[in-house]
């Protein structure tokens, strides 16, 4: 996003400031850090288990993260260590 900006691309960086808009508002959905935790668990990183509360992201927040990380693995598939799969249901997700 700075490197867009510090070349005169300021469409671009606005494009990618709003990307990280909503990465930010996805992660801080719930308690911290049990949303952080799960966006490298997406992208098969790490294991995908109970955090030491002993709980994993909800449902909504995850369907939510699992979109918002497949636009970014879509859209800055160079940059991006994960990709993305589609699902028997026809959905696409971030995967590792």
């Amino acid at each position: 996003m700075f490197l867009a900006w510090k070349h005169g691309q300021s469409v671009r960086a606005q494009r990618l400031s709003r990307l990280v808009a909503e990465l930010t508002e996805v992660l801080f959905s719930e308690t911290n850090p049990v949303p952080v935790k799960h966006a490298p668990a997406l992208l098969g990183l790490v294991a995908d288990r109970p955090s030491a509360v002993g709980r994993l992201i909800t449902g909504p927040h995850r369907e939510e993260m699992s979109k918002v990380l497949f636009r970014l693995c879509v859209e800055h598939s160079g940059q991006m260590i994960g990709s993305i799969e589609e699902t028997p249901e026809g959905r696409r997700r971030a995967v590792g």
